[in-house]
């Protein structure tokens, strides 16, 4: 209702001055109402990019089932459990993977729209095709648990990168999401910290240790936004990034970050012969 929008706008402190003058009246409700469009019209671009995650999600999990060979290298090579599996909700992307791009174009969404929410990438000679392919998937939830973009690990060592992220869009912002922290911050009341760690692996082998308390940074560098996410939970943060070169610049970056925010981390390190907590 109108009442409504102007309540939502006052809150945003926005202060507009109103006068007798009927012409400048109508002009402030157009803007009201040009500005409320345009909120629902964002609202439904997200709710639809949130159900191609929802469906991309289900093929993946359902693609793995199919796969032994993708099952045999979790439980072998990565030692999970199926519970392990199950719970994080990992799937697989098969080679060919245009198999989810024909299933979402089906539903009625654009080739643009795949694009957009980063499940899709275009060739040179402009067709599209999966962004993942013969990959284990991790789906990234944001802190509240809403499903906003996936990772993948490679299953061929061969094949580079290691890692893949969504890319940025109008649901995942990797400077401001911290893989498993849904997960995680139903701990903190337990354990009262968190350790940050780099990749999806790595949270989940912390995991397997029995304690739940481990995020991910997807591979990007601490962000001030990642520090204040982790201070809505703990003052007690701890980092342990890979065992490597890379791995201690990245500390060393992250604790400027959090100098900067009145956090003060302390670092976690490996055992020499370890280069992530995954191995």
């Amino acid at each position: 209702t109108w009442s409504n929008i102007s309540s939502f706008f006052n809150r945003k402190k926005y202060y507009l001055y109103w006068s007798t003058c009927t012409p400048r009246k109508n002009n402030v409700r157009r803007f009201y109402e040009k500005a409320a469009e345009e909120c629902i019209s964002q609202n439904d671009l997200k709710e639809k990019y949130k159900l191609m995650l929802r469906i991309a999600q289900q093929y993946f999990v359902d693609e793995l089932g199919k796969s032994a060979a993708s099952q045999q290298y979790l439980r072998e090579k990565r030692q999970l459990s199926q519970e392990s599996i199950q719970t994080r909700g990992l799937g697989y992307a098969p080679d060919a993977s245009v198999w989810l791009i024909k299933v979402l174009l089906q539903k009625g969404f654009t080739e643009q729209d795949c694009l957009s929410i980063g499940l899709a990438r275009k060739r040179d000679g402009g067709d599209i095709y999966g962004f993942y392919r013969n990959r284990i998937t991790f789906p990234i939830y944001d802190h509240m648990g809403n499903l906003v973009g996936f990772g993948a690990r490679a299953i061929n060592p061969d094949d580079q990168p290691k890692y893949l992220n969504s890319s940025d869009s109008p649901l995942y912002d990797k400077s401001k999401i911290l893989y498993g922290l849904s997960t995680a911050k139903s701990h903190v009341s337990t354990y009262d910290k968190l350790v940050v760690v780099e990749w999806y692996m790595d949270v989940i082998g912390f995991s397997r240790l029995w304690y739940p308390i481990a995020v991910g940074t997807c591979g990007t560098s601490m962000t001030p936004n990642h520090v204040k996410l982790l201070k809505r939970y703990t003052q007690n943060i701890y980092f342990l990034f890979d065992n490597d070169p890379a791995g201690i610049q990245a500390s060393v970056r992250a604790l400027k970050v959090a100098y900067q925010h009145d956090i003060y981390p302390k670092i976690l390190t490996l055992p020499a012969e370890y280069k992530d907590v995954d191995e």
